[in-house]
């Protein structure tokens, strides 16, 4: 028997465990959520309830474990999510708010300086002269 030969042999015997082991995995999975009364109906109700509770999450803050361009990772009330912000890059840190959905796939926003940049472009002063000159102009 050649090298070649004996390496094929062995290979083909490590692929048959990994199989046989894999099967039995499933096999007793599958029985332990018979035992416990879980149909295939219950299954898809299950990711049902995941799917809402994601949609339970829109307006909800946290903040950004990885930087997200467009994709990274969140966390929210100490769990981690898959998070989408395709308005700009969101860095490592960066509180964010969640705007929707896309599958399982959180989309969200940047909060740092969302706020202040555009309150930086209209002055208050400027919003209410413009308000009282409206006024008295209609009347």
């Amino acid at each position: 028997m050649t090298r070649g030969m004996l390496h094929l042999l062995i290979g083909i015997g490590i692929v048959i465990v990994v199989v046989v082991s894999a099967i039995r995995k499933n096999a007793e999975r599958e029985r332990e959520l018979q035992a416990a009364g879980i149909t295939e109906e219950d299954k898809s109700v299950k990711m049902e309830d995941v799917l809402q509770s994601y949609y339970q999450m829109i307006g909800m803050d946290g903040f950004a474990i990885s930087q997200l361009a467009p994709y990274g990772r969140v966390m929210i009330y100490g769990k981690v999510f898959q998070a989408c912000c395709e308005e700009s890059v969101v860095e490592k840190g960066d509180s964010i708010e969640v705007i929707g959905v896309n599958e399982r796939t959180l989309v969200v926003k940047r909060l740092e300086g969302y706020l202040d940049e555009q309150d930086e472009d209209v002055p208050e002063d400027d919003v209410l002269e413009d308000t009282q000159d409206d006024t008295a102009e209609e009347v």
